[in-house]
């Protein structure tokens, strides 16, 4: 329709960030220098730039070597094939795009007390590198009196934008490394599934516990965390090689229902099992931020155990079947599914199901058609644009009138965005208002619990009405007509570094 006005924070323009990561194939190596007989021959030729792209590589670690708390840096240019999306002639194979990336690997010094201020610093050096050639980067940490090894990852492609400001992502990555029992953590800025390693499925119940007294999980770099556990206590969460079988357990705020997760924990140990992977949290994409407020499709969970033996596989399958259901719902969530399968060749050596029914149950009718919001509103083209730049400005009112109510503003972050399956576009925006500069902690008219009273009674008393929320902690309104100017949305919670607000309008397309 137009030009979409990508906003620098956590809502970013990332619909093609999958596809391009997803459609690359194995990269071969360039060399780690090229001299002048290098470029010109069959492989590099002459035309491709790439001592140009190896020069900005180069620059980019150099630059990064000298930022205080830096160790090492190694980095790498690989070059990938990818589909040109073509169909080929008759008798000819399907043609490529060749494509270009580089990698930079970077070691810190124990201790680091900065870690934000760091990850920043690396963050605009790749930033810039990328202007001239696709640059990915992580960060890796080591085991200190802060915490255990961690991994800190950058993302970048040449179509995506910020997708977590990188101080968000280190402080997301610090809560990792406080969690007791952590032997490793992992963020990235490109996926929001984190991880935490740990020596044993034995500690997942502990563990989970502690991820979800975080007012962080849920949201942003920590949407949903995988639990990791390996056979032979080695975790490498794509950064080392792990030496054996990973058993996993991925959790949300919600799922799975903490009584579910002893019993997961038990299947993982026993001796006749291989493996155990458990995916309670729903799909998440790198679009899926804190900002966004289009609430979490339903979904089912879903259970993948490795056995060996028919008698482990029957055994397993009967504590599966056998569940209460008691021990495993989760509101809004879906039953979950089962996968037990064995070293016996052919059918007989897999069992298919759904937890705490007999097998051979149908699908249970238990998700419900997810809720999509309110609009899109339909205008002539003529009046799309004026439409939403109207809802801009009035979005950043309300987070301007936010930090009013609250007494200290913050800075709003506003801009346009892709609605869902590309139906139009819309104004959102969030605010982090910094209310700890000023609450007293002696003082309850002027406690951060006060402030955040005020606003939501402000929203209300405007005509903004309480709604269900998509995710636990997140508070929502929304107006009595949501094709409403402005705010069609507002969502509030707190967090550690004040009152977060986000808002969004109602999505605007053009009626042919």
């Amino acid at each position: 329709m137009r030009r979409l006005s990508a906003r620098t924070g956590a809502v970013a323009v990332v619909l093609g960030l999958l596809g391009t990561l997803g459609g690359c194939s194995v990269f071969g190596l360039a060399p780690e220098s090229l001299s002048e007989g290098d470029v010109g021959g069959d492989r590099f030729p002459r035309d491709t730039g790439v001592e140009e792209m190896q020069t900005a590589v180069d620059d980019a670690a150099e630059g990064i070597r000298i930022i205080k708390g830096v160790v090492s840096v190694s980095s790498r240019l690989v070059q990938g094939e990818r589909p040109d999306g073509l169909s080929p002639l008759p008798g000819q194979a399907p043609r490529g795009v060749t494509s270009w990336h580089a990698t930079i690997s970077v070691d810190l010094k124990p201790n680091v007390s900065d870690l934000g201020r760091l990850a920043t610093e690396v963050e605009e050096v790749l930033s810039d590198a990328s202007e001239t050639v696709s640059t990915g980067g992580t960060l890796h940490v080591p085991a200190d009196d802060r915490g255990p090894r961690a991994t800190l990852s950058f993302i970048r492609t040449d179509r995506s934008n910020e997708i977590m400001p990188p101080g968000e992502l280190a402080s997301s990555l610090q809560l990792l490394r406080d969690i007791d029992g952590a032997m490793s953590a992992f963020a990235s800025q490109g996926d929001p599934v984190a991880a935490v390693g740990v020596d044993d499925p034995s500690l997942w119940p502990d563990v989970a516990a502690q991820l979800r007294e975080l007012s962080d999980l849920g949201f942003g770099a920590l949407t949903a965390v995988s639990i990791d556990a390996s056979t032979a206590n080695t975790v490498s969460m794509g950064t080392g090689t792990a030496t054996g079988q990973l058993n996993q357990l991925r959790i949300d705020a919600t799922s799975p229902n903490a009584a579910f997760i002893p019993i997961l924990a038990e299947l993982a140990r026993d001796d006749d099992v291989v493996r155990l992977s458990y995916t309670g949290a729903a799909p998440v994409s790198p679009a899926s931020t804190e900002s966004s407020l289009s609430p979490t499709p339903l979904h089912r969970p879903s259970l993948f155990v490795e056995v060996e033996g028919e008698v482990a596989l029957e055994r397993v399958t009967d504590v599966l079947t056998g569940v209460d259901d008691a021990v495993t719902a989760v509101p809004g969530v879906g039953r979950a599914s089962f996968d037990v399968f064995s070293d016996i060749a052919g059918l007989a050596g897999e069992r298919a199901g759904f937890v705490g029914l007999p097998l051979g149950s149908s699908a249970p009718a238990d998700q419900p058609a997810s809720t999509t919001g309110a609009g899109p509103l339909v205008l002539d083209s003529v009046d799309v644009d004026g439409r939403v730049y109207a809802d801009r400005e009035l979005v950043t009112n309300l987070l301007d009138a936010a930090g009013d109510a609250a007494g200290i503003r913050g800075t709003p972050d506003v801009g346009f965005a892709e609605c869902a399956q590309g139906l139009g576009e819309h104004a959102e925006g969030e605010v982090i208002i910094p209310i700890f500069e000023v609450a007293d902690g002696s003082d309850s008219t002027r406690s951060a619990d006060a402030a955040y009273a005020v606003i939501t009674a402000a929203w209300v008393a405007s005509g903004y009405i309480p709604v269900s929320s998509p995710k636990p902690g997140l508070e929502q309104y929304s107006p009595a007509d949501p094709l409403s100017p402005g705010a069609a949305t507002i969502a509030i919670r707190a967090s550690a570094d004040g009152i977060r607000v986000y808002a969004s309008s109602v999505c605007v397309v053009t009626a042919y």
